[in-house]
């Protein structure tokens, strides 16, 4: 058998998953955009003033957006597909964008914010699950890895011209992956798997023709109908997470794997790196060093990414655990030294570096292959449901991460969230290494197999069929 070459055989697959995606640069134009818009909002020459109270909201109205966004998600993906929800999430972004750039009043703002966050979760369980459906297992965790890579380069692009430029102008910039996306996705194919679970035989036929560059795609046809088939039958309702091992097992694992990503320390990290290295006596300037935190985030995506089709999800989220385990022990081990010997401030480069080492070892893992594996873990029948569970968990979890970082800080000093983090992540490799199952170069429904526990021990299967060949060869 030939096998054909990425630029000809996948293109169709990367197209579909990037243009997927690329409104991701958006939302992390977004996720970062209160660091250097408040100060200019707050500044005598603005032309709406604000509060305190302003400032809060500004921040919170993205992420209550989020939980009505979760919520939205189930409805648009069941009613009309993935496809069809990241381009309603699309044109709500854009809007968003135009209410900013307009800027009428604070409450407008408000307005704005909101329906960024509703945006950006609606693509967060939508596109993870229209690129998981999409795509050959040899390159899915590859594509699944380009909403993070997305992400990181809209926060990396908010940082470097938010500070310097007009609003009107930050917010034209942050439209262009929108339109980018309106334009492009709207051309691409739908996923195989709705069109078959709403009985679309010839429209599923023609969509993975284009997505697999083949006429012959009967029998993967066949196999998608037969497994959507089963899920229909074991029904789609909530309870089923809970009642079905499959489904128990998948839930629970991207529980724990989200809640690792905030108590790994990330959120609280990336929305105090500024006070952090204050704190530390930094001898580059935060905001300089924020982004060069944020660009080594993007570079370490971009240089593993494909490593996660090779080397597997599980030994890079192992590497990333342990490697983040060791930088939060230094800097926990640093912040308490600084309170008995100020001394150590000589040796600030340490946290500095460590810093930077702890945003790429985050990012390989962490901070990636948790994308990859929501997109591949529940069933097609409850995957909606999976998602939006498994979403607002993280949502959860990150509220959970910055309230014990801020707590801790204030009460015990600097040093606790991160002895508290490093813990936690001890536990997330024990996890990780006995739990997680390795799902690379897995079919959906073999994962489903795996997880549901039908998949013989390798090891066990060659002992048995030793023992057949024996018995074959005494009774010859």
């Amino acid at each position: 058998m030939i096998v054909k070459p990425f630029k000809t055989y996948k293109r169709t697959q990367f197209l579909a998953a990037y243009t997927a995606t690329i409104s991701a640069i958006s939302d992390g134009m977004q996720y970062s955009w209160a660091a250097p818009i408040i100060p200019i909002l707050q500044s005598a020459d603005s032309k709406i003033k604000i509060t305190e109270t302003d400032v809060m909201w500004l921040q919170n109205m993205y992420s209550v957006g989020g939980g009505i966004g979760l919520i939205t998600a189930i409805f648009t993906v069941k009613r009309f597909g993935c496809k069809i929800s990241i381009l309603m999430s699309a044109v709500l972004s854009l809007l968003a964008w135009m209410m900013i750039a307009l800027m009428v009043s604070v409450e407008c703002l408000y307005v704005a914010r909101f329906f960024c966050g509703v945006a950006s979760e609606m693509v967060y369980v939508s596109a993870p699950m229209y690129v998981g459906e999409i795509s050959d297992k040899e390159v899915r965790g590859f594509l699944s890895s380009l909403l993070p890579m997305n992400l990181i380069f809209g926060i990396i692009v908010m940082f470097c011209i938010g500070p310097f430029v007009p609003i009107y102008i930050s917010s034209a910039v942050g439209s262009i992956p929108i339109i980018i996306q309106l334009i492009c996705f709207s051309f691409m194919p739908d996923s195989p798997y709705y069109s078959l679970s709403k009985n679309k035989v010839e429209t599923a036929t023609k969509n993975l023709q284009k997505l697999r560059q083949t006429d012959d795609v009967d029998a993967e046809l066949e196999q998608i109908s037969s497994n959507i088939a089963k899920e229909q039958a074991d029904g789609g309702r909530v309870i089923d997470l809970f009642l079905l091992k499959g489904c128990r097992k998948a839930l629970l694992i991207l529980a724990v794997i989200n809640c690792s990503v905030h108590f790994c320390g990330f959120t609280a990290v990336v929305m105090n790196i500024h006070s952090i290295l204050e704190s530390a006596g930094s001898p580059v300037a935060p905001s300089a060093a924020a982004i060069i935190f944020s660009s080594l985030m993007l570079a370490s995506i971009i240089f593993t990414s494909p490593l996660i089709d090779r080397a597997g999800r599980k030994m890079m989220l192992i590497l990333s655990s342990v490697i983040t385990t060791l930088l939060l022990f230094v800097f926990a081990s640093y912040f308490t030294i600084q309170l008995y010997i100020p001394a150590v401030t000589e040796y600030n480069w340490i946290p500095l570096i460590s810093m930077m080492i702890y945003g790429m070892a985050y990012r390989c893992g962490f901070g990636t292959v948790s994308v990859v594996l929501t997109a591949e873990l529940f069933p097609s029948n409850v995957k909606v449901i999976g998602i939006t569970i498994s979403d607002a968990l993280y949502v959860i979890f990150s509220f959970l991460s910055i309230y014990i970082y801020q707590t801790f800080r204030v009460s015990y000093g600097i040093h606790v969230p991160f002895f508290i983090f490093g813990f936690w992540c001890i536990f997330s490799i024990a996890f990780i290494l006995f739990y997680l199952p390795e799902t690379k170069g897995k079919s959906l429904e073999e994962i489903q197999k795996i997880l549901k526990g039908n998949v013989p021990n390798t090891k066990s299967a060659e002992i048995h069929l030793e023992a057949l060949k024996g018995k074959e060869t005494t009774n010859h």
